[in-house]
């Protein structure tokens, strides 16, 4: 099993490496941390595929553990759960510790406590295709089942494999990780109070359930919008569509609604075992 996941870990780093040299950037003289990242034995990292919910998940950790001493915002949310692609190495490693870390990573050996954020790849895809107009990498008059074979081959951020290879990776791992909490975004949906009850035991917090509505209350997606829209908040560098919010409708079965069901069935034929093997459902 330990020889499988170092063959994992390193057919990601090859396929990553080229992806990573367009993602690093420069900034004051340094460089985005990313892959390069300094780990340290306290870290605990918020993992998951890009568009599953981390922003969402990140402003409840935050709330979770900060909220008493800190508002968290868009403009706070860097200092308090840091994303690894908007920080230098230097700059994290200047945050108070332990650290709480947003990473879109594959399978990384070096990361000892993670939770393992999921969501129906359906939803990913409109949630994507939507990103991906912002930010203006693709045009807003291609149909969107025009577009899904570049998400189910993994083809706009190379260095984070397909959902299912990205997922999977953490799956066939989660043995060997130390501290591993596996959550689904439909089920932080339909049961904030319980699953975010979860996260607070995982991270070691005590909690109240009164403490834990008012996490959910001040991470809601109405509450991010408005501070979105208040601090003009841009998620990357770069010109960028303001008629199109980052955070969108927040909510699951985009997919069934506003994928063709040739597309679905794209889907299904592509991912369909670790998609049902993650309790989704197809209509």
């Amino acid at each position: 099993m330990k020889n499988k996941l170092k063959e994992i870990f390193k057919n990601f780093l090859s396929i990553s490496q080229v992806g990573n040299r367009r993602q690093v950037k420069k900034l004051n003289g340094a460089h985005y941390a990313a892959r390069a990242l300094t780990v340290l034995p306290r870290d605990t990292f918020l993992v998951s595929y890009p568009k599953s919910g981390n922003t969402w998940l990140r402003f409840l950790v935050g709330n979770l553990i900060y909220s008493q001493n800190h508002q968290v915002t868009f403009t706070t949310i860097e200092s308090l759960v840091p994303d690894i692609y908007r920080n230098t190495d230097k700059a994290l490693l200047a945050v108070q510790q332990p650290r709480y870390l947003k990473s879109h990573e594959p399978y990384d050996p070096r990361y000892t406590r993670v939770i393992h954020l999921i969501r129906d790849p359906r939803d990913i895809a409109v949630s994507y295709y939507y990103h991906l107009i912002k930010v203006r990498r693709i045009r807003d008059d291609l149909p969107i089942d025009q577009w899904l074979d570049s998400f189910l081959q993994g083809s706009y951020h190379p260095q984070f494999g397909t959902w299912e290879s990205n997922a999977k990776s953490w799956m066939a791992a989660s043995d060997q990780i130390p501290y591993y909490l596996q959550i689904r975004y439909e089920d932080l949906q339909h049961d904030p109070i319980r699953i975010l009850g979860e996260i607070a035991t995982f991270l070691g917090y005590s909690y109240s359930s009164d403490h834990l509505k008012q996490v959910i209350d001040l991470s809601s997606a109405d509450r991010m919008r408005k501070l979105e829209s208040q601090e003009k908040w841009q998620p990357f560098d770069g010109d960028m569509r303001q008629d199109i919010s980052f955070i969108r409708s927040a909510k699951s079965g985009d997919g069934k609604e506003k994928l063709s069901l040739e597309a679905l069935e794209k889907i299904e034929q592509a991912w369909g075992e670790t998609i049902s093997r993650l309790g989704y459902e197809y209509p």
